[in-house]
């Protein structure tokens, strides 16, 4: 009996498959796409890597695109000087290879920041090219979310940074120390943060069960 099931069972599948490829491939005539199943690829999409990790957070050189730099969860920081058709590792100095975010200083983009997976914020100053640790003043084992680390655009040297259950912290010397943004975030988990670029003071930020805050004073 299950012999029988089977025999009539696959070749139904295997039809039905036929015809929902077949009809992804004619629809996407009209559309310039390829149907592959289970999925369908448009022609003018190509996977342009990097290889290793997850890719959680990526950022261009806003004075040279085809610099871009692409953050991943486990195999640190990528790098690419030909707009992403290649790629190679940008890690020396970087002792955590687990990257949420990226930031380029908008007036200097030489500068770079990534915040980091338990070990805060780390600092290039050289494209990416070595890196070093940039977080005193931030509590220790602090994750640092994706979206969650800025340059503020009027004022390149503060920096802000969103973290797991410690709230949000700025610098005022461009990494070199931080201090906590708003004392109201304690115990809190800041996942995105944003400051506004017609006044500087005014920061917004997500929280992950808190919904947003908007905060005017430094402490």
């Amino acid at each position: 009996m299950l012999h029988k099931i089977k025999r009539i069972l696959i070749p139904a599948i295997l039809a039905c498959l036929f015809l929902v490829a077949s009809y992804l491939s004619s629809a996407g005539q009209s559309m310039t796409s390829r149907a592959y199943l289970p999925l369908v690829s448009h022609d003018q999409s190509t996977w342009i890597g990097p290889h290793g990790g997850y890719l959680i957070s990526i950022d261009i050189d806003p004075t040279n695109p085809q610099v871009v730099f692409a953050g991943s969860w486990g195999s640190g920081v990528f790098k690419s000087e030909d707009g992403s058709q290649n790629w190679s590792p940008s890690n020396r100095g970087l002792e955590n290879l687990y990257i949420n975010s990226l930031a380029l200083d908008p007036v200097n983009p030489a500068v770079l920041y990534a915040g980091t997976s338990k070990n805060q914020v780390y600092k290039s100053i050289d494209q990416g090219n070595t890196w070093n640790w940039s977080g005193t003043g931030i509590q220790d084992q602090a994750i640092v979310y994706a979206t969650a680390i800025a340059v503020d655009p009027a004022l390149p040297g503060r920096l802000y940074a969103g973290t797991s259950e410690y709230g949000a912290y700025f610098s005022p010397d461009a990494g070199l120390s931080w201090r906590v943004l708003d004392r109201n975030l304690n115990g809190i988990t800041v996942q995105s943060i944003q400051p506004d670029p017609d006044f500087p003071n005014y920061i917004y930020l997500c929280t992950k069960t808190h919904g947003v805050f908007l905060s005017t004073e430094f402490p």
